[in-house]
């Protein structure tokens, strides 16, 4: 009976073995193929960036191409040699076109000196700073209907991001716990049991106390890692400014007459195709900002324009923030020309 009894405990503690052991050859396999798709990802980086590198562009429109909208200046280049004649710097001359002011502009530049002799050229330098202040104006309200975008996605950040993190600690306190006291037990029945005859016997069941101390703790991990896409909350917010720039039928209220919308329905300069600069801000923000641009849905909650109930989480709402803050450092573009044009017909 004796050695009937040990025999089924070597079949029991064998299969307990194999039952551990398969979590964690499948984990091991698993994290194999991550490893390796990680290397294959960097050496294709490594790659594409050594191939960019050796090609060379020779014309302006190549280069535009090769850099695939990652990187973009919504406003003309400079030019250097006219700036150094003293002409007007190319921002600023589209500035005035969209402003309607680009002869008065010229008339002024032209009679600097006659300012005090002439009420006329008063009258004209005040209706040019009229429509500068305008178009400011307009700036700073898209700007600061950002920074509320900003602050709604801000605070919803911080909400999951407090919930995610709360559940992280738990699973990381909980992984140190059962680690600690499987080991005590593991180690304890190892110590008292090594000077008995049945010591082999024992030693398997310490094992089988650590494989199970070990499995549940890459289960957690793993578990950790899991829960950032987990936790989501409703999309309770107004539609944000970057839907006005996605969609490409919107038209504010005020289109006819605002300077900003103007400026940003025009052609970019430097873009081939005639492209406006609502649909190189799309553009960049496909490359840049990895947005699928024909994932509607994805689009719809990036931009919080959403019509029946959807859910938001980490990703998108990182995203959104992202885009906003982008938006505004591109709408300025347009302020620091109006600037320059301020700084053409005062100086």
């Amino acid at each position: 009976m004796e050695k009937l009894r040990c025999k089924l405990n070597g079949v029991c503690n064998l299969n307990i073995e194999r039952i551990f052991a398969i979590p964690c050859v499948a984990l091991g396999i698993f994290m194999a193929s991550r490893i390796q798709t990680f290397f294959c990802l960097l050496l294709s980086v490594v790659a594409t960036a050594t191939a960019a590198r050796a090609t060379t562009t020779t014309t302006a429109t190549a280069a535009i191409e090769a850099k695939a909208f990652k990187d973009i200046t919504l406003t003309p280049a400079r030019i250097p040699e006219n700036e150094a004649r003293g002409d007007l710097r190319e921002d600023a001359k589209e500035v005035a076109q969209v402003l309607g002011v680009e002869d008065a502009v010229e008339r002024l530049r032209r009679e600097k000196g006659n300012f005090s002799n002439s009420k006329e050229l008063q009258s004209v330098r005040l209706m040019c700073l009229w429509k500068i202040f305008i178009a400011a104006e307009e700036v700073r309200k898209v700007v600061t209907e950002c920074q509320f975008d900003l602050a709604q996605a801000h605070i919803a950040l911080d909400q999951l991001t407090g919930k995610k993190q709360m559940v992280s600690n738990m699973i990381t306190t909980a992984n140190f716990m059962q680690g600690g006291t499987l080991g005590i037990v593991k180690q304890s029945i190892s110590f008292k049991n090594s000077g008995k005859t049945r010591a082999r016997v024992f030693r398997r069941r310490a094992q089988e106390i650590a494989i199970t101390s070990f499995s549940t703790g890459t289960g957690l991990a793993m578990l950790n890692q899991m829960i950032g896409p987990v936790w989501s909350r409703r999309i309770d917010c107004r539609p944000t400014m970057l839907s006005h720039i996605f969609d490409e039928n919107y038209q504010p209220a005020d289109h006819q007459i605002s300077y900003l919308w103007k400026f940003y329905s025009k052609p970019c300069p430097g873009y081939t195709n005639n492209l406006t600069r609502r649909q190189v801000l799309v553009k960049h923000w496909q490359d840049f900002g990895g947005v699928n641009v024909s994932n509607k849905n994805l689009v719809d909650k990036v931009s919080a324009d959403v019509e029946d109930i959807e859910r938001e989480n980490i990703r998108i709402l990182s995203t959104r923030i992202s885009l906003l803050n982008d938006l505004v450092s591109h709408i300025e573009e347009f302020d620091a020309s109006l600037y320059e044009l301020h700084k053409a017909i005062t100086n």
